[in-house]
């Protein structure tokens, strides 16, 4: 049984115990109370229990917006220099974007900055292609904590598609 639905259990039928006491004792004006009291204390333990999200689908999240952060960086890079960049590059001349990213989603994977590639960030394995005559590139992030081989990959296009091994 999982920890959410146990404490679910205990919540319910303390509650329940309470009603009873409250009914005994009082009548309706401290059964409102104690109802009142119990719905405020589950508003706060429940949503601590609601936000217990996937580590899997955590990581999977921040894999997917390091992509969208690479092609906003690309649009700017090939917007301002008329070619795409490497991963390098766009680090340097788009320091606030990664910067951001790393606001947003640095804690969610324990990281602070990005790294050298292959290893951006820690688990995830980026290969990234420039084509040699600049009209495009080709990245491919890869999770290496998942056990099915997730990885996503993106293009100049800016479409987003995610792959599991078969």
């Amino acid at each position: 049984m999982s920890k959410s639905i146990a404490l679910e259990l205990i919540l319910c039928n303390t509650i329940r115990g309470l009603l009873g006491v409250a009914l005994v004792l009082g009548g309706p004006m401290i059964e409102r109370m104690v109802l009142t009291a119990a719905m405020l204390f589950l508003g706060v333990l429940m949503p601590q229990n609601a936000q217990e999200v996937p580590v899997g689908q955590i990581r999977r999240s921040v894999a997917i917006n390091v992509l969208r952060t690479i092609n906003m960086a690309e649009v700017l890079e090939q917007q301002t220099y008329g070619s795409f960049a490497p991963w390098q590059t766009l680090v340097e001349h788009h320091p606030e974007m990664f910067d951001e990213f790393m606001t947003k989603h640095g804690q969610r994977i324990a990281a602070s900055r990005f790294a050298a590639p292959p290893e951006i960030l820690p688990g995830l394995r980026i290969r990234f292609s420039l084509h040699t005559d600049g009209p495009g590139y080709d990245v491919l992030l890869e999770d290496t904590t998942q056990q099915d081989g997730y990885a996503v990959l993106t293009d100049e296009r800016a479409s987003i598609r995610e792959s599991k091994w078969i």
